[in-house]
Order: structure tokens, then C-alpha cells, then sequence
């Protein structure tokens, strides 16, 4: 008897720790709906940096195509700003920003998450600059929604374009766009690379 309640309580202690380790997991069954998930953030990633997509390589326009898929299946209503820029290092280009609005219920200025979803042209894949900061965007927007909330405040979801080229799709963003001159707080969700100046 002695032996059986050692057992059973040994299997307890097992079944225990293995559930305590299983339910603090990222992308566990037991995270809300609601809440950040890092699987779902490294599924963004993945699918993303597939292969390089800066600005004119032919997977650029698969990622776009992705994130206005993405945002749409959050139930917003994506928008295009194309427009052509020389940036902050004289490279004239096209960029093509992808921006969404989250409306809030007051008046004051709205916050601006910010990343951009071209890769470096040096055949990067882009995975940790910057697809990791749109990703982050991705679902830490897809958890709020899932809250049911309004905020206060709006808040704008935008994507630049040939920021490895000098940053053009922001500056193009910030000259041209109505909704800059609306924003009183921007987050930039960049990542560092693996070189450069």
C-alpha cells in the first residue's frame, strides 16, 4: 500500500511539472485569444523571409500582397500610397507603403506603428530587419482586436517601403500622406541588422 501511494504520488508530481512547463509554452493552447502569441508573431516571420524582397525583387511583391491579406483578415481596410522619393541618400525610387486605421472613440492625435517590409538588397532575407518588427505589429494588433476594445486615441498601422534604399517610403509617408500630420506618437519597430553604418 505504502508502495502504491508513493507511486501515485510520484505520477502526480510528474503530471504536474509536465503541465506547468506545457501551459507557460509560446503558442500553448492555454494563450487567450487576446493575448500576444510568439508562435503566431514567427509564423509572420517565416512566411516573410522566404527569400530576399527588397524593393523590385520579385518576392517584393509577394510580402506586400501577404501583409494587405493579413491586415484585411483583421478586419481592416488596408490602403496603397505609392509615390516615388529620393530618401535620405539620394536613391530615387518607388515606394509603396501600405498603411491601415484603427478609429478611437476621441479627438486627439493618433499613434503610429511602424516598420518597413522591404529586405536588404544585399540577398537578405529579411527575417530579424524587419519582418520581425511587422510581425511584432501583426499580432500585437490581432490580440487588441481580439479584446473587443476602442481605443482613445486612433491608431495607424503602416508599412514602409524601400527603407533600406534611405528610408524612402517614410519620407514619402511624412511629405505626402494626410495621416502624418495626425500622428502624435510613432513606435518604430526596427531591428538592428547584421551590419551596415
Amino acid at each position: 500500500m505504502k508502495n502504491i501511494h508513493a507511486v501515485l504520488s510520484l505520477l502526480l508530481c510528474i503530471a504536474a511539472a509536465v503541465l506547468s512547463f506545457q501551459t507557460r509554452m509560446p503558442g500553448s493552447p492555454s494563450i487567450k485569444n487576446s493575448e500576444f502569441s510568439v508562435e503566431q508573431a514567427f509564423t509572420h516571420v517565416r512566411k516573410m523571409s522566404e527569400e530576399p524582397h527588397s524593393t523590385g525583387f520579385p518576392a517584393h511583391e509577394k510580402v506586400r500582397n501577404y501583409l494587405l491579406e493579413q491586415l484585411k483578415a483583421l478586419g481592416l481596410d488596408p490602403v496603397l500610397q505609392e509615390g516615388y522619393s529620393a530618401g535620405d541618400w539620394g536613391n530615387f525610387s518607388r515606394a509603396i507603403n501600405i498603411a491601415a486605421r484603427i478609429e478611437g472613440s476621441g479627438e486627439g492625435k493618433a499613434l503610429l506603428l511602424l516598420s518597413h517590409y522591404d529586405s536588404n538588397p544585399h540577398s537578405s532575407p529579411g527575417a530579424s530587419d524587419a519582418a520581425s518588427g511587422v510581425a511584432t505589429i501583426l499580432e500585437a494588433v490581432r490580440a487588441y482586436l481580439a479584446q473587443g476594445q476602442t481605443p482613445e486615441n486612433d491608431i495607424i498601422i503602416l508599412f514602409t517601403d524601400a527603407e533600406e534604399l534611405g528610408l524612402n517610403g517614410a519620407d514619402l509617408f511624412v511629405n505626402e500622406h494626410p495621416w502624418a500630420r495626425e500622428v502624435g506618437l510613432v513606435l518604430n519597430f526596427e531591428a538592428r541588422g547584421s551590419g551596415g553604418p
